[in-house]
């Protein structure tokens, strides 16, 4: 296979079934307890009421963290844009992150990401031996 739309069609169908593959397996009992638990009743029953704030110190490491290019997201902002303006930004991230985190909703337009398959071992032929990864745009 030399196409590249063929492969990025491939990979595609293969990211696809996985989460299905995985379904299947755990409606069938063919996994670990832990993962039989229905994933709503675990975060009620081992979180607080209300998720713990984002503070301003914790956006400012990630901004910092971040390598100073001229590459930007789906935002459109340099990394250096963000850097410089980061001091004067920083409260307004953090009010809207917090915001995120208690309403329990995400903007659909940060909802967005490049996949793609990163090889882990075996034959590279097979799309098995390749898991997704995904870019994300912010």
């Amino acid at each position: 296979m030399n196409n590249p739309q063929e492969i990025a069609n491939t990979f595609n169908n293969h990211f696809l079934t996985v989460a299905n593959t995985v379904i299947g397996n755990i409606k069938k009992g063919n996994s670990d307890s832990r993962d039989n638990m229905d994933h709503s009743i675990y975060l009620i029953n081992n979180s607080n009421s209300t998720f713990p704030r984002i503070n301003w110190f914790e956006i400012d490491k990630i901004i910092k963290s971040l390598k100073a290019k001229n590459s930007y997201g789906y935002d459109e902002i340099p990394i250096k844009i963000l850097k410089l303006s980061a001091p004067f930004i920083i409260s307004l991230l953090s009010y809207i992150c917090n915001k995120f985190l208690s309403s329990g909703v995400f903007p659909k337009r940060l909802k967005c990401a490049i996949v793609r398959p990163v090889y882990k071992k075996g034959d590279k032929l097979l799309t098995t031996n390749y898991g997704p990864i995904s870019l994300f745009f912010f």
